[in-house]
């Protein structure tokens, strides 16, 4: 499982980078934690810890904000020769939550 460090990290020095992998979760992301390529658990904000050598860690960040997108200016002919012209504005968010049992089944090659 991984370890919170904060700034500790820092103090450490170069014996442990050589004996660790750090990573950092940005504000505003969540962490997806693969070791070996499975799907292990889903990281909040922050920085992580992991011994290098016994598995493979690999943490990809997913944005967690919500996101607009605009869509203008498309024209529809409908079956009886009419035009309508359409605008749509999107807003959306990524539910991590939804996603682990797809997460489950995935393997980071």
């Amino acid at each position: 499982m991984p370890n919170r460090l904060g700034n500790r990290h820092k103090k450490l020095g170069k014996s442990a980078k050589l004996l660790l992998d750090i990573c950092n979760v940005e504000r505003d992301r969540v962490g997806v934690l693969f070791l070996d390529g499975r799907y292990v658990d889903t990281l909040s904000p922050g920085q992580y810890a992991f011994w290098k050598g016994p598995a493979d860690a690999r943490v990809v960040e997913v944005d967690s904000r919500e996101t607009a997108a605009d869509v203008s200016g498309q024209e529809i002919m409908t079956a009886d020769k009419v035009t309508l012209r359409v605008n749509a504005n999107v807003t959306y968010r990524l539910p991590l939550t939804s996603l682990s049992p797809f997460l489950n089944q995935t393997r980071l090659p």
